[in-house]
C-alpha cells in the first residue's frame, strides 16, 4: 500500500515518517511534498493508496488538493491531519471524502490505528474484487454512461424530438427534481452538493429500473414502467424534504411526467414533467406536480430586446438599458404565456445575453457573469425569477460597460506614455501619436479629448512648456538648447509660444530664479 504524505512544514512531514510503522503495516513510503501543486503532481507520478496531508498548504488547500487527487484517484484513501479543531473544517473534510481525521500534535499510537485500519481495509477490497467482477463492473459503467448520454442530450436539446435510446424496456415514467434557492446569493456549490444526492439517491435508492441525469440544478428521471414506479414519486418528495432540513438555504420540487410508450414520444414525456416544475414559481416548492396536458407552441423574440440592451450597455446609457429591460419584462407578462414558457423566455434571453456578453468581454470578465448565470435557473417564484434576472443584466452592464471604458481609456493611456518619452521630439504630432496607438488620427483626436478634457496639441504644448520651466528655473543651459530639448526646434517660435502663455520671455522666466 503506497503512502504519500503532504505537509507545508518539513520538520512535520519527517516526524510522521518517522512516526509510521511502514513494515508492521505493510506500507510503502512513496514520496513526500511541502506544498498542494507539488503534492497533486507527485500524486499523479506515484498514484499513491493512501494520502496523508496537513488541512493549509500553500499553493493548494489541503481539502482541495483532496478534491483534485480524488478525480484522478476515486479510491484514494485520506487521512486529514490538523491542528484546527472546529467542526466546518471536519464537515468540509467529510464531503471530500475523508473519513478519518487527526488533530496535531500526532500521536504515535493513534496514527498507526489508524493506518492498520485502513492497510486492512484496503486489503479487503482488494481481495473482493476479482478480475471478473472488474470486467461486469466495466460492463454496467459502460451500459449506464450510455444511458445517461442519451437521457441528457434530451434534456440539453430543446428540440430534440427524436427517438432517445436509453436501452430501459418501454413503457416508462418520468419523473423530475428541481433545486432552488431560497434567497439571493445562492451557494452553487452547495447545490452542487444537494444535486449530486439526489442523483444518486434517485439512480441507486429506487426498487425499479432506471437512469437519472441532471443538468445545471434539474435532476430528470427515467423509470422502468413496473408497480413499484408509482410509488417513486412521493417517496422521493418525502426523501426531499429530509434533505431541506439539512440543506436550508435551497428548496425542492417534484413533478411526474406522462408515462412514455415509445422512445419517439420520451421528450414529450420529459417537457410534460418540466412544465410541471414550472408551476413551483406560483404555487410553492416542496410539492407533488403532475402535468398532463403538453404546453402549446409560443414564440417569443428575444433577440431585439437583447440587441438593444447591448447597444445601451456599450454607450453606457444606463437610462436606455433599465427602459428597454422593464420593455422586455412587460411584454413578457402581458404575452399570456403560461409559466413553464415564462421559464423557457427568460432563459433563452439569458442565454442571448451571455453570448453577446462574451464577444464583448475577455475570458476572465465573461466567467465572472457566466458565474451569475444560475440566479435565473434557481429562482423559486416569479418574483425571484425577475429579481435574478435584473441582478444578472446589472452584472452584465457593469463588466460590459467597464471594458468598453478600458477599451476607451487604453488607447488615451498609452498615448500619454509616449508623449511622456517623446515630447522631446520636433516631429511628434497627433497623426504620428495616433498612428502608434492604432487609431484614426480624428477619432484619437475627439477620444482623448474627451477623455483629458484639453485638446491633443495643448497637451502637448502644456507638457513642454512644464519641462521648459523647471530646465529654466533649475539649470543654466542654453535656451537655445532648452528650446531643443523640449521639441521646439526654432528657439524664436519656442520663445513666442513660452510668452503667449507665461505673459514673459524664457529669459525674464530664468531671472526670476536667479
Amino acid at each position: 500500500m503506497k503512502v504519500v504524505i503532504l505537509d507545508d512544514e518539513e520538520k512535520v512531514s519527517s516526524l510522521i515518517c518517522t512516526l509510521i510503522e511502514w513494515d508492521k503495516l505493510g506500507l510503502e513510503q512513496a514520496g513526500t511534498a511541502s506544498d498542494g501543486i507539488s503534492g497533486l503532481e507527485l500524486i499523479k507520478k506515484v498514484r499513491p493508496d493512501l494520502l496523508i496531508t496537513d488541512i493549509r498548504m500553500p499553493g493548494m488547500s489541503g481539502l482541495q488538493l483532496i478534491e483534485e487527487a480524488k478525480k484522478i484517484l476515486p479510491d484514494l484513501q485520506v487521512v486529514l491531519i490538523s491542528g484546527y479543531s472546529q467542526f466546518d473544517y471536519a464537515q468540509s473534510a467529510i464531503r471530500c471524502g475523508v473519513v478519518n481525521y487527526l488533530l496535531k500534535p500526532v500521536k504515535k499510537i493513534e496514527l498507526n490505528d489508524t493506518l492498520q485500519k485502513m492497510s486492512a481495509e484496503f486489503k479487503r477490497r482488494q481481495q473482493e474484487v476479482s478480475h471478473t467482477q472488474a470486467i461486469e463492473e466495466e460492463i454496467e459503467r459502460i451500459i449506464k454512461e450510455k444511458q445517461q448520454n442519451a437521457l441528457l442530450s434530451v434534456l440539453d436539446d430543446g428540440n430534440n424530438t427524436e427517438a432517445c435510446n436509453i436501452d430501459l424496456p418501454f413503457p416508462v415514467s418520468i419523473v423530475a427534481v428541481k433545486v432552488d434557492g431560497r434567497a439571493l446569493p445562492y451557494d452553487m456549490k452547495a447545490a452542487d452538493v444537494l444535486v449530486r444526492r439526489i442523483v444518486n439517491h434517485m439512480g441507486d435508492a429506487a426498487e425499479v429500473p432506471s437512469v437519472c441525469v441532471a443538468s445545471g440544478t434539474y435532476i430528470v428521471a427515467a423509470l422502468g414502467n413496473t408497480p413499484a414506479a408509482s410509488a417513486v414519486s412521493e417517496t422521493l418528495l418525502a426523501w426531499c424534504k429530509e434533505q431541506i432540513e439539512l440543506f436550508r438555504t435551497f428548496t425542492l420540487t417534484v413533478a411526474e411526467g406522462s408515462c412514455v410508450e415509445k422512445e419517439e414520444d420520451y421528450y414529450a414525456g420529459v417537457q410534460l414533467a418540466f412544465q410541471g416544475l414550472a408551476e413551483r414559481l406560483e404555487n410553492g416548492t416542496l410539492c407533488l406536480y403532475h402535468e398532463k396536458v403538453p404546453a402549446s407552441v409560443f414564440e417569443f423574440d428575444c433577440t431585439v430586446y437583447v440587441k438593444t440592451i447591448i447597444a445601451a450597455v456599450i454607450q453606457a446609457d444606463r437610462g436606455k438599458f433599465t427602459s428597454t429591460a422593464e420593455a422586455f419584462r412587460s411584454s413578457v407578462v402581458n404575452s399570456g404565456c403560461t409559466l413553464y414558457q415564462l421559464t423557457k423566455i427568460v432563459t433563452e434571453f439569458e442565454n442571448q445575453m451571455l453570448e453577446e456578453s462574451r464577444l464583448q468581454l475577455e475570458d476572465p470578465a465573461y466567467r465572472e457573469v457566466e458565474q451569475l448565470a444560475p440566479v435565473v435557473e434557481m429562482a423559486c417564484s416569479v418574483e425571484m425569477l425577475w429579481k435574478g434576472l435584473l441582478l444578472f443584466l446589472d452584472t452584465v452592464y457593469d463588466a460590459v460597460a467597464g471594458s468598453c471604458r478600458e477599451r476607451y481609456v487604453r488607447p488615451v493611456r498609452e498615448a500619454q506614455q509616449y508623449i511622456q518619452e517623446h515630447y522631446g521630439d520636433s516631429q511628434l504630432s497627433l497623426n504620428s501619436v495616433a498612428e502608434y496607438v492604432g487609431l484614426n488620427s480624428n477619432y484619437f483626436s475627439g477620444l482623448f479629448k474627451k477623455n483629458c478634457s484639453i485638446g491633443f496639441a495643448d497637451y502637448l504644448q502644456d507638457m513642454r512648456l512644464t519641462r521648459a520651466k523647471e530646465l529654466l528655473s533649475k539649470t543654466k543651459n542654453p535656451i537655445k538648447w532648452i528650446s531643443a530639448e523640449v521639441g521646439y526646434g526654432d528657439p524664436k517660435h519656442f520663445a513666442k509660444i513660452f510668452k503667449s502663455v507665461t505673459g514673459i520671455k524664457p529669459n525674464e522666466y530664468r531671472q526670476l530664479y536667479e
